[in-house]
């Protein structure tokens, strides 16, 4: 019954219903992973507690896993603002900062973004920002750190 639900041969408003439960191989792998990552992520004693940040993740290529966590204050805020996106051609066009794929997202929500471009970065005190990398095929975290500890060498 449920294959014939997540293939879309039931009427509309059940399979609407049914949609949670229809999840694709793709959604459980990335599931999965930022399950892993986050079992393992020990964040700096300087952090907010973990479900303090809205959670973005995103293949990073080459076996790698990206991740920005990041207070929704600071999503927010880059939401509101316009950024001058460069064409080919070099002329520019306004543009919001942050992509709809990632604007909205709450403390302690997940979310996995498609294009690693679209993952939110922000230079912020402490540890309002955090990034990280995980090697997937060794299951460890490669780098781990507040963006606004991070040593400035000019």
């Amino acid at each position: 019954m449920w294959d014939a639900l997540c293939m879309g041969t039931a009427p509309v408003a059940l399979a609407a219903i049914a949609l949670a439960s229809c999840s694709r191989p793709e959604q459980r792998k990335h599931e999965a992973l930022m399950d892993q990552v986050e079992k393992q992520a020990k964040l700096p004693k300087t952090a907010a507690s973990l479900n303090n940040y809205a959670r973005l993740y995103s293949d990073g290529g080459k076996g790698q896993v990206i991740a920005v966590y990041m207070l929704p204050s600071l999503i927010e805020k880059a939401a509101a603002q316009k950024c001058d996106q460069l064409a080919s051609d070099f002329s520019s066009k306004r543009v919001p900062c942050i992509s709809g794929e990632v604007r909205g997202i709450a403390a302690g929500e997940r979310r996995w973004v498609s294009n690693q471009a679209d993952l939110p970065f922000e230079v912020a005190p402490g540890c309002q920002v955090i990034t990280l990398a995980f090697d997937v095929s060794r299951q460890h975290i490669d780098e781990l750190s507040c963006v606004g500890d991070r040593p400035v060498n000019y």
